[in-house]
């Protein structure tokens, strides 16, 4: 039960979208959405801020906290991950706002091509992390596989210790 995180997730993902959703209203209320470069660069480094900092000080994001999951260290489930970890962990996802941004800079002309292409890529990554998770015995995520990391459901290990 440890590892029965999939509607736990799912939980984080929604209210963290909400939090970061929250954020980039104010992010397009101060910056506008016509300066469309500024606003992607700072967009996107909040979000990964967010992640980032939030699993390897705390192992969880807001989301998490309140989906009452953790992200920790797969040698070592006592231990939160690195900071080295948390960036690889989000490194595919950094690999595709890298392209966007840098498409979005230099006015890629075919740019509604190549934001689909990446739409449609991104659709396709997320079904392959779902499919990943689903099918090993500690539902671990393509990008829990690529930082060593594991997500654990904190109410299955208060039971276990009961």
């Amino acid at each position: 039960m440890r590892y029965t995180t999939f509607m736990n997730r799912i939980v984080a993902i929604i209210i963290d979208g909400m939090i970061l959703l929250s954020v980039d209203f104010l992010i397009i209320f101060l910056v506008g959405r016509d300066k469309s470069t500024t606003y992607h660069i700072i967009s996107k480094f909040v979000y990964f801020s967010y992640f980032i900092y939030g699993h390897s000080y705390f192992g969880q994001t807001i989301g998490k906290a309140f989906a009452n999951i953790k992200v920790v260290s797969f040698q070592d489930e006592n231990e939160l991950l690195n900071i080295f970890q948390c960036v690889r962990r989000e490194s595919i996802a950094i690999f595709f706002v890298i392209i966007e941004v840098f498409l979005i800079f230099f006015k890629y002309n075919n740019i509604i091509l190549i934001v689909s292409l990446l739409e449609y890529t991104t659709y396709l990554w997320i079904f392959l992390e779902i499919i990943t998770m689903l099918f090993n015995k500690k539902q671990r995520s393509i990008h829990d596989l690529i930082a060593n990391s594991v997500v654990i459901n904190l109410g299955a290990i208060e039971e276990e210790k009961e």
